[in-house]
């Protein structure tokens, strides 16, 4: 029973210490500005576009990275209705091209190969990723690889890498 006590006192006392820190910190540290700082693709009225990414000639020996925004309010239906959940929703890139996405919403979201239909196809999972966090995958094998977040299905994008 001793233990047990140790351990409620032990509890408590890491709650206090967390609760002190919170309340010595500034607002502004506590509080982040979440508007993303760099805007990677203009939005429009027309339907959304496949972003082709392919370089021309030999691009053996360049290694290419693109990037995809998890934007603001994904987390909440209603982005699938112009597939702006991943954006650019799809992508045309080239074999060995690396796929960054980046979460520029407040809320946790995943990457994961495979549909909500079709399931999870194990070639690709993020795991849970936060704001401002980054997950990579580069495409070593040809072929169009759908995608969509575990937590949030009506998330989908899709990239074809040829």
């Amino acid at each position: 029973m001793a233990n047990f006590s140790y351990g409620i006192i032990a509890a408590v006392g890491v709650l206090v210490v967390i609760s002190l820190g919170f309340i010595t910190m500034m607002p502004d540290e506590v509080i982040k500005d979440r508007t993303p700082s760099i805007v990677l693709f203009e939005v429009s009225d027309d339907p959304p576009a496949v972003v082709d990414m392919m370089l021309e000639g030999d691009n053996d020996e360049v290694p290419q990275t693109v990037s995809v925004s998890i934007p603001v309010g994904t987390s909440v239906p209603g982005c699938d209705a112009d597939n702006m959940c991943y954006v650019p929703y799809a992508l045309n890139v080239d074999l060995g091209t690396t796929v960054s996405w980046v979460v520029d919403d407040t809320a946790a979201h995943t990457v994961t190969s495979g549909s909500v239909s079709g399931g999870i196809t194990d070639m690709f999972d993020s795991g849970l990723i936060l704001t401002d966090d980054v997950f990579e995958y580069t495409f070593d094998e040809a072929g169009t690889f759908d995608y969509f977040c575990v937590v949030h299905p009506w998330m989908v994008g899709v990239v074809t890498v040829s």
